[in-house]
């Protein structure tokens, strides 16, 4: 069953997150700042348990692109712009609780460089540069 999306901003100025449901009534809050990467089993993104925290933006860039290369099915509704935000997002939607979220967020680069066969770090830029203009476009 699909998270049930409560609420979602994707802008440069107010900010970037969402805000979903799973079918166990479990509410699951993704953040994103300039420098960092949060997501809490929690309604409104204040109190409740750290899922997942990436204060380094190399390794949340590393961690979306493993999520978008684990996750190309795209169940977000249009509007989400922000490369990083629809693969953490989108990660999400695929899982069925906040325990699956935090296993999915912190083990991907990990799943992805097994899937794949390399590294994250043998990437080119000309690599990643392909991965974000594929990203910015929904499968």
């Amino acid at each position: 069953m699909v998270p049930k999306i409560l609420y979602s901003m994707d802008s440069r100025t107010r900010g970037r997150g969402i805000t979903d449901r799973f079918g166990n009534s479990e509410p699951c809050t993704l953040s994103i700042a300039r420098a960092s990467v949060r997501v809490r089993k929690s309604r409104y993104g204040l109190f409740g348990a750290t899922l997942y925290e990436e204060k380094v933006v190399y390794k949340s860039a590393r961690t979306a692109l493993a999520l978008a290369y684990l996750y190309r099915d795209y169940l977000l509704p249009p509007g989400f712009n922000d490369p990083v935000l629809r693969a953490f997002a989108n990660a999400i939607m695929h899982c069925g609780s906040c325990s699956e979220v935090s296993a999915v967020l912190n083990e991907a680069v990990a799943r992805a460089e097994g899937s794949a066969g390399r590294s994250l770090e043998d990437l080119s830029q000309a690599d990643f540069g392909s991965w974000m203009t594929n990203l910015d476009m929904p499968a």
